[in-house]
């Protein structure tokens, strides 16, 4: 019975291992990178605007792109400025 449970744990320290290593390796290898370039808790490879913090990764257009890098949304940018005059007014 505890040669078994000490194989279990053997076997699952392997595979821990072997993942830790492959994703290791993928990342040294340039073939998946894990960098988050503006720090929004948001890997670059899945950020829809990854040079712009949009940790809620909002995309009022459907377009992919991120509202704070779309250059194309203009609404995206009235609600920016009527969020910003409102909370200056409320201090």
């Amino acid at each position: 019975m505890i040669i078994h449970l000490i194989e279990k744990k053997i076997k699952f320290l392997l595979i821990a291992l072997g993942i830790t290593m492959t994703i290791s390796f993928l990342s040294w290898s340039g073939v998946v990178s894990f960098a988050d370039t503006d720090g929004d808790g948001i890997i670059d490879s899945l950020d829809n605007c990854p040079n712009i913090t949009n940790s809620f990764q909002y995309d009022l257009n459907g377009d992919n792109t991120g509202n704070g890098c779309d250059i194309e949304d203009d609404n995206y940018n009235k609600i920016k400025i009527t969020n910003t005059f409102e909370s200056i007014t409320s201090r």
